[in-house]
């Protein structure tokens, strides 16, 4: 029979403190990697936390500071006395070892996290209801997506170490500006509006037949051909193949009607064939899925973002995308801008 106790490791969590009773380093590694809410035994949390307490006040944490801090809480009895902090302290082999005991309660303390998503699953779906299993299957998706990222403890950055992780990126100003914005190829728009910025959301709108596809498919054009950065177009209206055709057309020696048509001589057949050899590598990426909903592009665009490194998303176009539980917005409405927001913000 399976054990129900969640997942715990008491030595680890003993020699982690113990550690931190010992160093000042186990101390400044515990703070940045660990949390109290990540220790198993609730004494655990209460003397971690008070020995960081210690250490940002002392820059130390020995036994005899975090017991007279203990004493003055009225906590020392409660938390095992002097003789358990002593026991603590003798439980760490070296101050060096916090990494592995540490890393350890961290491991324990995800593995425990992973039970009460599986939990949470459980009543998202007992209590579904009428709700879309879209909707449902994606509140999961994310759960899990959000625990899995959860390697360690986010902390506030000094300017100078992200200084340092932006100077990284480029040698040169210009750079780093081409690292933070994509241009579109089109030299007036870049300048106007200064690329397309990371996270950013930009909306071309036209009448039907203006060639909102042509240019947002020239843009991707750009950034994958020209740029060599991976881009992901959603095409709900035309079919890849056709899409394919134009992005043949506007690269090679010929136009899309003639192309489409097949009125083409065999040298610009010839041409064609060697335009094809030369952008087919590029990083461009076609979803022509019909009626997508925007839970599933949303889930779609996270894994290829993962797995591909897309740069760049367009999509052809964003009113057809249909909500979960509702139709198509018929305009630039609220709900339309909110799902712009809200994809942006994924």
């Amino acid at each position: 029979m399976v054990s129900q106790t969640p997942p715990h490791a008491d030595d680890a969590e003993q020699a982690t403190l113990g550690s931190m009773l010992l160093e000042y380093d186990a101390c400044a590694w515990a703070s940045e990697n660990l949390r109290a809410d990540l220790f198993y035994a609730p004494v655990h949390r209460e003397l971690f936390a008070a020995i960081l307490d210690v250490w940002r006040e002392h820059q130390d944490a020995n036994l005899i500071l975090v017991g007279e801090l203990l004493r003055d809480r009225g906590q020392l009895d409660r938390l095992g006395g002097t003789s358990y902090l002593a026991a603590l302290q003798h439980s760490a082999p070296t101050a060096a070892s916090i990494a592995r005991y540490g890393g350890a309660v961290r491991d324990k303390a995800r593995l425990r996290a992973a039970m009460t998503q599986c939990r949470e699953d459980a009543r998202a779906i007992l209590e579904a209801g009428d709700e879309m299993p879209d909707a449902v299957i994606e509140r999961i998706h994310q759960g899990w997506e959000a625990l899995a990222a959860d390697t360690r403890v986010p902390d506030a950055k000094r300017l100078g170490q992200v200084l340092e992780e932006f100077w990284q990126d480029a040698e040169t100003r210009e750079n780093a500006a081409a690292a933070e914005f994509l241009k579109t190829g089109l030299a007036d728009l870049d300048k106007a509006i200064g690329g397309l910025a990371r996270g950013s959301v930009h909306v071309l709108a036209a009448r039907p037949r203006e060639g909102k596809t042509t240019a947002a498919l020239n843009w991707l054009c750009h950034v994958s051909i020209r740029l060599g950065q991976p881009t992901l177009l959603f095409s709900l209206e035309m079919n890849a193949r056709a899409l394919a055709g134009k992005v043949l057309a506007a690269e090679g020696p010929c136009n899309a009607f003639a192309l489409r048509q097949g009125h083409l001589t065999p040298e610009t057949w010839h041409r064609l064939g060697i335009t094809r050899g030369e952008i087919g590598g590029a990083p461009l990426y076609i979803d022509d899925t019909r009626s997508l909903r925007l839970e599933e592009l949303l889930r779609r665009t996270r894994r290829r973002v993962r797995t591909l490194g897309i740069k760049l998303v367009a999509i052809d176009y964003l009113q057809i995308v249909t909500e979960t539980q509702k139709g198509p917005a018929p305009r630039w409405s609220g709900p339309l801008r909110q799902r712009a927001r809200r994809f942006t913000s994924e």
